[in-house]
Parts: C-alpha cells; structure tokens; sequence
C-alpha cells in the first residue's frame, strides 16, 4: 500500500511539476505580439489566395479558349470529313454510274455489232442462196431453150419414121397377104412329099411363121402408137412454148391444161390422182406460152407437195365476165409464216437445186401483166389451192 501511496505521489509530482511548466510556456507565450503576424500571415495568406484566384482565373479562360479552339478545329474537321465523304460518295456515285453506263454502252454497242454481224451473215447467205438460186434459174432458162429447140429439129426424123412406119405397115400387109395366098395353092405348086416342099415346111418351122404373122402387125402398131406418143409430146412442147405464134391471140384454157399436164406425165404418173373438174369456158385473149407456164409451174407445185402420193384437182368455171382455173392439192400445206412471201422473188421452202424460187413470182407476174389476178389458200397437212383469175375475150 506504501508502494503504491509512493508511485501516486511521484506522479504527482510530476503532474505538478509539467503544470509549471506548461504555465511558464503560456506566460511566454502571451509576452510575444502575436496579433501583428496573424495580421501578416493573414495578408499573406489573402495575397496568395488572390494570386491563385487571378492565376486559376487565368488558366480557366486558358483552357476555355483552348478548349473552344479545340471544339472549332473539331467541327471544322468534321466539316471537312463530312464534304470529303459527301465529296467521295459522290464520286464512287459518279463512277458507278459512269461505270453502269459504260457497261450498257458496251452491252448495246457490242449487242449492235451482233446485230449488224448476223444481218451481215444473213445477207451474205442470201447472196450465196441467189447466186445459186440465179445459176439454177439461168440453167434451167437454158434447159428450156434447148428443149423448145430440139422439139423443133424433131419434128422432121418424126415425120421420117412415121411415114416409114407407115410404109412398112402396108409392106407387111401386103407381105403377109401373098403369103397368105402362096399358102392357098402351095400344095398344088409342090407336092406334099416334094423336096421343095420339105425345105419350105421346115422354113416356116424354123421362123414361126404363125407367131410371126401375128406378132409383126403388133409390132408394127405398137412403134406406131410410140411415135404418135413422142409426136403428141413434142406437139405439145411446141404448142407450150409456143416457138410459132408471136403477139397474144385467142387461145382455149383447156387445151392449155392439157398439155401441161400431158408434159408432166412422168412427174404425175403413180403419185397423182389427177382429176378434172372443166367448165365451159369462152376463149381468153393471151401469150399463150406465158400462160402455159403459168398452169405448168402451178401443177409442178402441186406435184411436189403430194409427195409420194396424192390428189390433184384442176377445174375451171366462169365468175362474170372472167375465167377461172383452180389447182388444189391435198399435200403438205404452206404455214402462214411463209404464206404472206410465196410470191416473192428467190422465195422457197425447197433445198437449193431443186426450187429456183421464180416460178409463182413470174406467175403472178405473168397473170398481173394479162390483167388478172391470183389468190392461194392454204393449211398445214391438209393442201394448197391456188385460183387464177383471167379476162374473157369480149365480142
């Protein structure tokens, strides 16, 4: 208890004792002029709180100028990127357009030029097909020439073998009748038994007279019927192309049928069944080889369209003061692509050689050129009617 009544008093005393000194402190203290350096201090302080005030003024509008030069040169640079990328799109546009136009350009003029290569083509195998169709037609011009001319230089060795022909004729007839009646009274000139006899039996044996007598008549008239045959051919190949008339005269429709269709016997033999349907008709005023030809190119047609087999009609009527002939086919027909072009020059549906492409077109010609006219119908698979128009001679 002592101990602890000691430790209490030395702290005390020490208590006291720092008392004392804090109190000596503070005397002190209050002996120094405080107020004039808080004064001081104060100023100082208020100094440089207003030269901080001024210097963060200053550096405020610094940085608000800074600040606002900075926004300019940002709006004005994305004023410039903006007219940059305005004036960039407008060129890519301008590009892309001019590149869009460029391409059409291209696309068009390169289509013009195809265009122009394949009328080019065209044309040039027109003008191969007209050379062609122009040889085959100059060919078949010279064709007929020779035919009209060696129809004329027939007529003279015709007129020898039938004269002959028919000379020879009465020479076996008369032949045949001395034998006849050499027969009659052989067995009075000879014996039976004679040698003579003999020698004659085993002649006529030998020859076959029986069959001798029967077939030479047949012979005979069969050459006869043969030359009649050629002479009516060439008659009527003179009479087509009428190598001895000049000028127009009044000529028989039917006749001139007639001898068409007798001209392409061998083109209608086997394939055509050929029927005619004639009027009466009065005579027409014409170049009769033109209109020959006319019936010759229209029945040539119908020929080729029945193919293999087939029916033509031919007929003939009057409508008023006019005439008509009327070719119709039941053949292959001609679309109504082709129909509208069927008389223009160099047009045909047939390989080249064997179609010239003239015929309906100097038919229509030929018609026109007589006064007339001529008109087609026609159907794919079910045939082809052509009708021609012509004027009646007029007393």
């Amino acid at each position: 208890m002592s101990e602890s009544l000691d430790i209490f008093g030395a702290h005390v005393e020490t208590v006291l004792r720092e008392c004392r000194q804090v109190a000596d402190l503070l005397t002190k203290l209050t002996a120094v002029p405080v107020a004039a350096r808080v004064d001081e201090i104060q100023g100082l302080l208020n100094g440089e709180q207003a030269l901080a005030a001024r210097q963060s003024q200053r550096y405020r509008r610094y940085l608000f100028w800074f600040a606002a030069a900075l926004i300019a040169s940002l709006v004005y640079a994305a004023v410039l990127i903006a007219r940059s990328h305005a004036l960039v799109r407008s060129m890519n546009k301008a590009l892309v357009e001019a590149n869009e136009g460029l391409e059409q350009k291209v696309q068009a003029r390169t289509s013009e030029l195809l265009k122009a290569n394949e009328e080019l083509q065209a044309v040039n195998r027109q003008l191969t097909d007209t050379t062609r169709q122009l040889v085959q037609s100059e060919k078949m011009a010279s064709v007929g020439v020779l035919a009209a001319g060696v129809a004329h230089e027939l007529n003279t060795p015709i007129g020898f073998v039938s004269s002959n022909l028919g000379a020879l004729s009465d020479y076996a007839d008369q032949m045949l009748s001395l034998l006849e009646s050499y027969e009659a009274v052989e067995f009075l000139l000879h014996p039976m038994e004679s040698e003579t006899s003999l020698r004659l039996t085993e002649a006529k044996r030998n020859i076959d007279l029986p069959y001798l007598r029967q077939d030479l008549p047949e012979l005979i008239q069969e050459s006869r019927a043969g030359l009649e045959r050629v002479r009516k051919i060439v008659a009527d190949l003179r009479a087509f192309t009428q190598l001895d008339t000049v000028g127009s005269q009044s000529f028989d429709l039917h006749e001139g049928l007639d001898q068409a269709i007798g001209l392409l016997g061998r083109q209608l033999a086997g394939k055509a069944e050929l029927v005619r349907s004639f009027g009466s008709l009065p005579l027409v005023e014409c170049q009769t080889a033109e209109i020959n030809q006319v019936f010759m190119n229209l029945l040539l047609n119908a020929a080729q369209a029945i193919g293999e087999h087939g029916r033509i009609e031919v007929s003939t009527g009057t409508d008023g003061g006019d005439v008509w002939v009327q070719i119709e086919d039941n053949g292959c027909g001609i679309s109504d692509a082709q129909l509208p072009k069927i008389f223009d020059p160099f047009f045909t549906t047939k390989p080249v050689g064997t179609g010239t492409g003239l015929g309906l077109f100097v038919s229509h010609a030929i018609v026109k050129k007589h006064g007339g006219r001529i008109k087609v119908d026609s159907e794919v698979g079910r045939g082809t009617c052509f009708r021609v128009w012509l004027p009646g001679v007029r007393y």
